[in-house]
């Protein structure tokens, strides 16, 4: 690795035992570890059991998560500079030298950040993140790829993905399907006098079509400190999110206090 901080950002075990970690160096650059069950670098794997992330253009990204399934290997970079000051992200499967370069969404760059990748039924993969507009507002974006066909899912969005802005700007940060056709997304909305609210957003997960059952026309936006503790200038976002066997929305984020303090905090939504 180039000397720098790193930061493992996704871990996933295959059916062996192995263990595979995403390894984010900086903002554009990363790479896939392959690890034997018993800890040892798997020597089989690209080199000395460490495959770095390469785009199609000899650009590097740094890597947001890694998954297994049915015998193969992907993972999913931010970053991805395809351009001066550009952000965009790819894909990557497993090759026979570690990883090679699969995709990228070009109708969501530039200045795209990802953030995560949600495995759901078929093989299908949903990425969250967000994108920056020319005004610096972001919106939050989601790309929905199939692992199977590797290829967007057409009828996602558009062309396999979409955006979405609930405020002032919206920021993504991760995803899960809740076995009911559904795609819950969670993360932050800005708001006018620079404070952040948690948001949910429930999704069809084939068509991407918000679910209007849900929440308030499909979203779930709240101050957590208005609720429960005013302080009147918390900022808040959620950072991960589960379903529970019950179909129950379980998340986790933080807030900031008035002092600029941070705290953390664990909810639970019924559907």
């Amino acid at each position: 690795f180039t000397p720098s901080d790193e930061i493992v950002t996704g871990v996933a075990v295959e059916d062996s035992g192995r263990i595979l970690l995403s390894v984010r160096v900086s903002r554009s650059e990363g790479y896939i570890v392959r690890l034997d069950s018993d800890g040892a670098a798997d020597s089989t794997f690209g080199t000395g059991g460490v495959a770095k992330l390469e785009g199609m253009d000899g650009t590097t990204a740094g890597a947001e998560d890694v998954f297994f399934r049915g015998g193969d290997v992907a993972a999913i970079g931010g970053h991805h500079e395809m351009g001066p000051g550009n952000g965009d992200f790819g894909l990557w499967r497993t090759s026979t030298d570690g990883m090679s370069f699969v995709s990228y969404p070009a109708n969501l760059a530039p200045n795209v950040s990802v953030w995560d990748g949600a495995l759901g039924p078929g093989g299908r993969l949903a990425i969250t993140g967000w994108v920056t507009q020319a005004s610096l507002i972001q919106e939050g974006g989601i790309a929905l790829f199939d692992l199977d066909e590797q290829a967007f899912v057409s009828g996602f969005g558009s062309s396999g993905t979409l955006r979405f802005n609930a405020g002032d700007g919206t920021s993504f940060f991760r995803s899960a399907f809740d076995g009911n056709g559904r795609l819950v997304v969670v993360g932050h909305v800005s708001n006018a006098d620079d404070t952040d609210d948690i948001l949910m957003v429930r999704l069809d997960a084939d068509t991407g079509a918000v679910d209007t059952s849900f929440g308030d026309e499909g979203k779930f936006q709240m101050s957590l400190s208005d609720a429960i503790e005013p302080t009147g200038s918390a900022t808040e976002t959620l950072r991960s999110v589960l379903i529970d066997p019950q179909g129950r929305i379980v998340v986790g984020g933080w807030s900031t206090n008035g002092d600029g303090d941070f705290e953390a905090f664990i909810a639970r939504i019924c559907p």
